[in-house]
């Protein structure tokens, strides 16, 4: 299939890395039928990002860094270990960290959902192992981060 081209669209800012465009369908049969039929109002949301690679995982990788550092601060605090990767994630939204707007139902943003592991590329995980290197020692916590 060649490029679609479409004239000037409106775009919705979704989180910090991402652009929501709605495009009618008579403008845009091909993506359509990549799509498939079903009740779509005569209209596509076609959701863009810059491509990255995905956080490495398994031993020695990145998710194991991320979610052992985070187990280690969260026995010396006390703390559960989802309050405590919530509160790294949203302190990495600084660094690059991406997010999500939340909206109200009249579109008012109302906070921000630091996006899943699972969503990240690598240089995105840096941002949250680099600020979770950075409180640990701000708490005098030794954490053991070994990188790739």
């Amino acid at each position: 299939m060649g490029a679609l081209t479409f004239p000037a669209i409106p775009a919705e800012r979704v989180g910090s890395d991402k652009l929501l465009l709605t495009l009618g369908v008579t403008r845009c049969w091909e993506a359509y039928a990549l799509f498939g039929k079903g009740k779509t109002d005569g209209y596509l949301k076609v959701a863009l990002s810059r491509p990255g690679k995905p956080r490495t995982t398994g031993e020695n990788s990145q998710n194991h860094a991320i979610n052992g550092a985070i187990q280690t601060i969260a026995n010396w605090s006390g703390h559960s270990f989802d309050d405590i990767k919530v509160h790294m994630k949203r302190e990495a939204i600084s660094r690059g960290y991406p997010f999500r707007e939340l909206k109200d139902k009249t579109g008012r943003v109302i906070g921000v959902s630091p996006y899943s592991e699972a969503e990240l590329t690598t240089v995105q995980a840096g941002y949250l192992i680099d600020t979770i290197i950075q409180i640990a020692a701000e708490m005098d916590i030794r954490v053991e981060v070994g990188r790739e």
